[in-house]
């Protein structure tokens, strides 16, 4: 079973960078 992260700020440069380390890592499913 994944875990669910929700990101505020997600257009931002570090909301960005994390948003995009969450898509690849399998541990997230949303």
């Amino acid at each position: 079973m994944g875990k669910t992260a929700i990101i505020l700020g997600a257009t931002g440069l570090t909301g960005g960078l994390l948003l995009d380390q969450l898509i690849v890592d399998s541990t997230y499913d949303k």
